[in-house]
């Protein structure tokens, strides 16, 4: 299993992950201030087979949040959250799993696909969104 403890503010960009934790621990923010509005832990174009997110440590900032923009994720699981201020999203992402933290603030899913299903069992679900693409086409 491959560990990932992100660094807050720099992104993943483009890599391929087969068995993969993320794990968000106070000591990533020994040397980081919270950017209020901005993603915390982001991962654009991405690939995991199998994913799981984890959060061992209480973390004092506001606002934190991990989004996943355009990734395909195999399955993914989410059960071990100690953090009350963080958040999950998935933008226009192709997925399935099960997230069962309840001291998640929230999880917000816009524009993606589940691949069998999706079973979340947090307090709530901030938005489930689906869009249709906006093409303008010039003459």
């Amino acid at each position: 299993m491959y560990v990932i403890m992100p660094r807050p503010y720099q992104p993943y960009k483009g890599q391929k992950f087969n068995d993969t934790t993320i794990s968000i621990e106070i000591g990533a923010f020994n040397q980081f201030q919270a950017i209020k509005g901005t993603t915390t832990f982001a991962f654009l174009d991405c690939v995991f087979t199998n994913l799981i997110i984890r959060n061992p440590d209480k973390i004092p900032h506001d606002d934190l949040s991990i989004a996943f923009f355009n990734c395909v994720i195999g399955n993914i699981e989410v059960n071990e959250i100690e953090t009350e201020n963080l958040s999950l999203g998935f933008y226009g992402c192709f997925f399935q799993g099960r997230i069962s933290a309840p001291k998640l603030t929230g999880v917000e899913v816009s524009n993606s696909m589940f691949q069998t299903g999706f079973f979340s069992l947090i307090k709530e679900i901030s938005e489930l969104i689906f869009l249709r693409p906006i093409c303008v086409y010039w003459s």
